[in-house]
Order: structure tokens, then sequence, then C-alpha cells
């Protein structure tokens, strides 16, 4: 309401002065009007005064006429006839009496006095130019001019004019009151004219506040109603990400349970019609993982928190390991994998983030092979200098498939949609790789364009800008890049490891008991963080497995309580932490707590024996085994 104030003051401000400019215009006409009128009558008065001082002068000095009989003649011809032309009195005084005044409201305090006491009477209330008249009737002397007139009933404009005839001197006067000047100029016109004006002028400006008024509240309420509307839809995204992120690890950890159990159950020497029941059970599993990591991208996305990470790495390693993956795929589908990479630059380092690289690749690779029944899946890649430190890269995933019609294209890449499509009425999807990829691209500052005809495939391109690395390639930490190399399944040349396994649910723990028992370990399995925290104390175990959501006491709890106790002991365990939450927060939290491994659910084989492989690493390194 700040900006209401400042308006209000100024439309303050304005309607003072636009009073105090009405009010200035009104009296500077009026002064104009009364000075014109003086002046108009000073010279009327002259002019009788002259006519009076030639009769005076024939009458007196030349006939010797009576003097009061002369008087009573000047009055009657010269003055008295002036008055039928106008308002006002008219009156000639002697320096010694009054001759005649005429004015019909002649004071009564002025009755039997001499001129001088007059004069005296008129200076004590306030006249102006007092000392002029006085100069003209007193002291007997020739002149002209004017003075204000005091009388009981309002002010009235004198003009006179002296004449001196021999010893005598006579002033001639025609006096009018401010009222009627003012009336016979239309000041009362002029005076309705000003204050409508001012008038019309203050409302205007009322209103043009209340308008701003009106405006700012209007605003104030309709800013309020947005916040409350924003912190509304944060509220629910927040509530978004917390239901997706819990239900994610609730789903996520029976798919564990159902993956893992299917994988041990293909391993268990079953019929090819049970074979075939656990492969459909698998793949439908998978196709539900790969369903809520899609929903969980989007919500990190739309959330703002789908971070970007920078790390040094080879985008051409990336693109080699993800070929090997999708030929394999591609071959049991029949189709050729067409693969041509720029040499020039196989050797290229760069700073960026291969997780999002691999993410828009495989999802690209992906729909290529799935929508792609016969021909051959095509990859072309560029890696081109834009400046000294700067480079880009250009992939290009082209197929032979079912194609996208041209009424599609436009929409393509927005959330939940599918192509109505006959040529892809037989795959199922959820319409949310391709948006997932589009805004991947745009957050990396790339872009991605789209090519296609209907039943003659498709051809995705996508340009995305690194700064060039320092480090050599040798540097690079390859663990980070994705893998197809078999696990070192059997413990052969190396001694059991003790382990200590955390976990609630019981489908998942068996199946990932059984696993790490199967990789020769002695496992010992417990229901809660607390279980888990007793038996540590009580017994030394190589590698710790620990869920993050257990009752009673968490993973990440756990894993502080051991890593307080172990800084005391000065001893140190590998510990692993297997979680359904994905989200960059969560991890970093368990790392910086003292985690060695992340394992997310559902864990794979090849996770777990990944870490096994690391503890022995580990030893290796500093000379135990």
């Amino acid at each position: 309401m700040k900006q209401v104030f400042w308006a209000g003051f100024i439309i303050l401000i304005l309607i003072i002065l636009n009073i105090f400019f009405q009010y200035n215009s009104f009296i500077d006409r009026k002064n104009l009007v009364i000075n014109t009128h003086v002046e108009l009558e000073k010279y009327i008065v002259s002019g009788i005064a002259r006519s009076a001082n030639k009769w005076f002068s024939y009458n007196l000095l030349k006939l010797g006429r009576d003097k009061s009989e002369v008087e009573d003649e000047v009055f009657k011809y010269f003055v008295d006839p002036v008055l039928l032309f106008r308002s006002g009195d008219a009156w000639i005084y002697n320096r010694r009496y009054v001759i005649y005044d005429k004015s019909g409201d002649f004071p009564d305090i002025y009755r039997n006095k001499s001129i001088k006491e007059i004069f005296k009477i008129q200076k004590k209330s306030g006249a102006s130019h007092y000392d002029e008249l006085v100069d003209g009737v007193i002291n007997a002397t020739d002149g002209s001019g004017w003075y204000l007139w005091l009388p009981e009933k309002g002010r009235e404009w004198v003009a006179w004019s002296s004449i001196k005839v021999g010893d005598d001197t006579w002033t001639i006067g025609l006096s009018t009151p401010e009222p009627e000047i003012l009336e016979h100029n239309g000041m009362r016109e002029y005076l309705a004219r000003n204050i409508m004006n001012s008038s019309v002028i203050t409302i205007l400006l009322i209103i043009i506040f209340v308008i701003i008024y009106r405006d700012k509240k209007n605003e104030i309420k309709n800013n309020q109603k947005l916040h409350e509307a924003i912190e509304a839809a944060e509220d629910a995204n927040k509530t978004k990400s917390r239901f997706l992120a819990n239900i994610t690890h609730e789903i996520r950890t029976p798919i564990t349970g159902i993956i893992g159990i299917t994988h041990l159950m293909g391993k268990s020497g079953s019929s090819d019609l049970q074979k075939e029941y656990i492969g459909l059970i698998k793949s439908s599993s998978e196709y539900l993982l790969e369903t809520i990591d899609q929903l969980l991208d989007i919500s990190r996305i739309e959330a703002g928190k789908y971070s970007i990470e920078s790390e040094a790495f080879s985008p051409i390693d990336v693109l080699d390991m993800l070929v090997r993956i999708f030929k394999i795929s591609a071959g049991e589908k029949g189709l050729d994998f067409v693969y041509s990479k720029d040499q020039a630059n196989s050797d290229c380092i760069v700073t960026g983030d291969p997780k999002v690289l691999r993410h828009i690749v495989t999802n690209l690779l992906g729909n290529a092979v799935k929508y792609t029944e016969k021909g051959n899946i095509r990859l072309w890649t560029k890696l081109e200098n834009m400046s000294e430190d700067n480079i880009s890269l250009t992939i290009e995933i082209a197929d032979t498939g079912a194609g996208i019609p041209e009424e599609s294209l436009n929409r393509i890449f927005d959330y939940f949609y599918q192509v109505n499509s006959s040529g892809l009425r037989n795959t199922k999807g959820t319409g949310l790789g391709l948006a997932i990829v589009k805004d991947l691209v745009q957050l990396s500052g790339g872009v991605i364009t789209v090519d296609s005809k209907e039943g003659k495939g498709s051809s995705f391109k996508v340009t995305l800008f690194y700064e060039k690395s320092s480090d050599e390639p040798g540097c690079i930490d390859r663990e980070k890049l994705i893998s197809i190399e078999a696990p070192h399944h059997e413990g052969r040349g190396r001694s059991p490891l003790k382990i200590l396994f955390a976990e609630d649910d019981r489908v998942s723990a068996i199946y990932i008991k059984t696993i790490l028992e199967k990789i020769s370990n002695e496992v010992t399995h417990v229901n809660n963080g607390i279980e888990a925290f007793r038996l540590w104390e009580m017994n030394a175990y190589d590698v710790i497995f620990l869920d993050a959501q257990m009752p009673f006491m968490n993973g990440l709890e756990t894993l502080k309580r051991i890593r307080s106790e172990e800084r005391k002991k000065g001893t140190q365990c590998l510990i692993a932490i297997i979680s359904a939450y994905t989200s960059n927060e969560e991890k970093s939290s368990f790392f910086s707590s003292g985690a060695d491994e992340y394992l997310q659910k559902p864990v794979s084989v090849k996770q777990l024996t990944s870490v096994i492989d690391r503890y022995y690493s580990l030893l290796s390194e500093h000379g135990k085994i």
C-alpha cells in the first residue's frame, strides 16, 4: 500500500495547487477589474475637474458671483449628470467643509464634522492613499488620485481630482462600491466558473485516486491469491514428490523380490514352460520398473531437482558400451546394427554428466529397437571442435521402423502422448520416454530434432555441448560407466567373507541372501538396524549390507552409529546401502555419513558381486590377499 499512500499524497498536493491557482486567478482578475475601473474613474473625474475649474474661475474671479451658488451650479451641471450613466456616488469637498455629498449611505459619524476630522476617521479605519488626498484637499494643491473608502456597509473605490481657484481648493470625487464594480464586470460568474473548474478537477483527481486505490487493492488481493496458489502448488508438488518417493520405495522393494526370485527359479532347472512363465514375470517386472523410473524422472524434472552433474568422461566410451548392449537386443530381433563414430576425436575427454548421455541414448536406441520389425538401426556420432575449450557432440539415431505420422511430429515430445499408428499398435509404452529425453537435452543446453515418415522410419538428431577436460583417458573412473562384462560369481581362490545383511522385506531378504551365499560367503540376516548394530558390536564382519528403510532404526542411523563406534576403535568395514530411493539428496546423505556403496533396488546379481569384488580389490591394494 506504499504506492497508494504516495499516489494519495500527490493527488492531495495537486488538489491544493489547483485551489491555489484558481484562487490566485480570481484575485488577479479582480485586481485587474478594479484597477481598470479606478483608472477610468480618474479619467472621468479629471475631465469634470477641468470643466469645473473653468466655471469657478469665470464666475468667481471674473464675475464675482456668490461662491455657494457657483458651487451648487458646478455640482448640478458637471457632477450630477455623470450619475445618470454610472452607479455609485459623487461629491464636492472644500477643504473647510463638505459642499455636497450625494452618498445615500453617508455615515452619521461624519456629519457636522470638518473635512480634516472626516479624513482622520478614514485614516484610522484603514483608508488607503490618505496622504495624497490630504495633500490635494487640506493643503489646497492641485492633484488627482484615488483612495479606498471604508464605509460601514462595505468598501468603496474613490477617484478624485482637486482644483485651485484663488485661495480655495475643491475636490471632486466619484466613488463606487466594490461589489458593484465586480458585479458590473461579471466577476460573480467568473468566480462561479473557477469554483466549478476547481470542483471538477478535484472530483477527477479523487476519482483517479479511488481507481488507483481499487486497482492496487485488487492487485494486492490477486498477488495474495497468486502467492497462496503458488504455495499450494509447491505444497502439492512436495506432496507429490514425497508420494512418488514413498510409493517408489514400496514398489521397488517387492520388485526386487520378484525379479530376484524369478532369477533364482530360472537357475533351478525348471521346465521349458516354467522358464517361459518366469521370463514373462521378469519382463513384466522390468517394464513396471521402467515406468516407475520414468515417472520419477518427470517428477524431479518438474520440481527442478534433476541435477546435471559435472565430471570428466569419454562420450565415445559411453556410446561404445551402449552399442554393445543394443547390438544384442537388435540381433535378437534380426535387425542389423550399424555404428559409425568419429574416429578423429574418439579419445576426446569432456566435462559433463555421463548419466544424462546414457539416459538420452538408451531411450532413443530402445525406441528404435522396439518399433522396428525389420531392416536396421543406425547410430552416427560426430565430435566437432567449437573453440579451444568447447566441443559439440552430435548423435543421430535412425531406424527403418514404423515411422511417425506427420500430424504427430509436433506432439511427439509431449508427456503421455502416444502415436496412433497401425505400425505401432502391437507395441506398448507410457508416452514418457521422448518427453524425458527432450527435457534432459534442454537441461543440458542441447538441441533435439526429429525427421520421420510413416512406414519408412524415423531419425532423431541430438546435439550436446561440452567443455573439454584436461584429464587423460586413463584417469577416467570407468566404474561409473555401464559395463556388460560378466561378474565374478565364483569365489575361487578367495576365502569366504563374513557378511551382515539387514533387510525387513522377507522376499527381498531371501533373494539377496541366496545370491550372497552362492558367491561363497557366510551371511547373517537380521530384520532391522537395532539387531544389525548389536550383532556388529559382538562380531567382526567384512561387509555389511543395510537396507535404507527399516523399522525401529533405519539404515542411515545404523550407518552413523557403526561409523561413530569404528572411529573410536580404529577399525572400518565396507558398508553398502540398499535403497529404493533414487534422489541425489538421498544418495549424498548416505555417502556423507560414511557409506562405501549405494545399491538401488531392484538389486541385481551384478551389483552384489561388484561390492564383493571391491572388497577384495581393497584388500589386494593393501597387500592382504
